[in-house]
């Protein structure tokens, strides 16, 4: 698909949303982040089971958490892999992906591990939480919690059951490959272009506008020419 024609300056994103059509996310009116939560849940039915006993313990005894917590888990560890670009939207957020830094390689979770992506800290029913450890600075925030909240309930929908979680640094461990994130910003469009839950959770127009906006990007870095580039390779030519 060539890429959208850019309006705003940008990469294309804020031009890509005003193009979409009204049936796209389910015809969410995105307003605030707090907002976005609460409307993502009641479109998908699932209100009630965000309510104030989401993340009460006990009740699912292989993991100490609530079965309701345990498909939301679920359904982020199964999803990141081939939603990645919408969490690392740029070709600079995969940098960010490598080991030894505190940072995902994979859709792993684990008890108060930070080298997982997902984190979950065990605690009374308010304060148990899972820590989504993927997105960086660059990352957009509505765009994250859409992905992050709807691949959630995604898993609440279909039941979805966690794998084992990661204990110790996951760095150093083998990780099974279907939890592995793509190896680059290339391979991340093509997973998420690819993907049937992308375009049941989003609508087909928007996941194809949206890799088409990272296409985009991805084509205008690799035609630049870096500083590191021409230090290295300056003196061979």
């Amino acid at each position: 698909m060539a890429a959208p024609v850019i309006a705003d300056g940008s990469d294309g994103f804020a031009d890509a949303i005003a193009r979409a059509p009204s049936e796209t996310c389910r015809e969410i009116p995105w307003k605030t982040l707090r907002r976005n939560l609460l409307v993502l849940a009641e479109y998908t039915g699932e209100i009630e089971e965000m309510g104030p006993g989401f993340m009460e313990a006990g009740l699912a005894p292989q993991t100490g958490v609530r079965a309701t917590m345990c498909h939301f888990l679920a359904g982020m560890q199964a999803l990141m892999p081939e939603l990645l670009i919408m969490l690392g939207p740029n070709v600079n957020s995969f940098k960010l992906f490598v080991p030894d830094i505190f940072a995902p390689i994979a859709a792993t979770w684990g008890y108060d591990n930070r080298t997982c992506a997902l984190r979950v800290i065990r605690g009374a029913a308010k304060s148990q939480r899972i820590e989504c450890r993927t997105p960086g600075a660059d990352a957009n925030l509505d765009l994250a919690l859409a992905c992050l909240v709807s691949a959630g309930l995604y898993g609440i929908k279909h039941k979805l059951e966690p794998q084992a979680p990661m204990a110790g640094n996951v760095y150093q461990q083998e990780v099974p490959q279907d939890q592995r994130f793509p190896e680059s910003f290339r391979a991340g469009i093509e997973r998420f272009r690819a993907s049937e839950a992308a375009r049941e959770l989003f609508g087909v127009r928007f996941v194809e506008t949206y890799a088409a906006t990272r296409d985009f990007q991805e084509r205008e870095f690799r035609a630049t020419v870096t500083d590191q580039e021409l230090r290295r390779f300056f003196e061979l030519a």
